[in-house]
């Protein structure tokens, strides 16, 4: 009986250990965590011994969100979508400095050469189709 005691104490005490191994591994991990957190905290100025300030609060704009993603296909369409945008934001941009310059120049044609539709088919082109297409019923009778 001494013995199987000194026996089941050894395995306990060889299961402790790997569970103070485990933990002690999970601890070294948090605390590079930690670490990371105050260098960004540091860089952002807040306290980061403040409860407050932890869990990335949304007052402070300098952390990024984590993303996940269930599939690649939706980091794929995700791209996609943002590069759409940022392709109409600039046609947009676009637009608007050809309306203002294309217009004022159109205004200056008109007065010195009436019967031109040559520079007016342009400016068509460019503000009413953005450049792509231009209707080909439009006669030019000059």
């Amino acid at each position: 009986p001494e013995r199987w005691q000194k026996y089941r104490c050894l395995l306990l005490l060889e299961t402790l250990q790997g569970e103070v191994a485990k933990y002690q591994s999970e601890l070294q991990g948090l605390q590079l965590v930690a670490e990371e957190y105050r260098n960004w905290a540091e860089k952002l100025s807040i306290n980061a011994s403040c409860p407050e300030s932890f869990g990335c609060p949304s007052m402070y704009s300098g952390c990024a969100p984590a993303l996940v993603y269930s599939h690649p296909g939706e980091l794929r369409e995700l791209s996609r979508s943002r590069l759409r945008a940022l392709e109409l934001q600039q046609k947009i941009h676009l637009q608007k400095v050809f309306t203002e310059e294309l217009l004022a120049e159109a205004e200056s044609w008109s007065r010195s050469a009436p019967s031109s539709c040559l520079p007016l088919r342009a400016i068509y082109t460019q503000l009413c189709e953005g450049g792509d297409v231009f209707p080909v019923l439009v006669q030019d009778e000059g």
